[in-house]
């Protein structure tokens, strides 16, 4: 078996005239399925998609005491919030939403 490659604007130029031969004159219309195969071939044509860049990762008792601090934020306990949010900074210093969270609920705070 041999392959040829082609280009996805000869696979879409073919497309449209074969449905062009079906129908004769009038302007072609390409079925979904036909377009959604033109979609994919263009997404191939792109390669395979960046992975997200690598950031810090944030030890998993830091993310817990960030979500318990939101519980408790939510429940408007700043109190108990903002003594989570500093926990989970101690934790993990450069966790942005935690000391995000922590800006909101005392804005002249700063975090370590």
């Amino acid at each position: 078996v041999q392959f040829e490659l082609v280009s996805i604007e000869s696979v879409t130029r073919i497309m449209r005239d074969s449905v062009q031969t079906r129908i004769g004159d009038e302007p072609a219309q390409i079925p979904p399925m036909a377009l959604r195969l033109v979609a994919a071939l263009r997404e191939a044509e792109r390669g395979p998609r960046a992975a997200p860049p690598v950031t810090d990762s944030v030890p998993a008792e830091a993310v817990a005491l960030y979500s318990r601090a939101l519980i408790r934020a939510n429940r408007s306990d700043t109190v108990a919030a903002v003594q989570l949010l500093r926990m989970a900074l101690t934790i993990a210093p450069r966790y942005a939403e935690a000391c995000e969270a922590l800006r909101r609920l005392r804005p002249g705070e700063s975090c370590p």
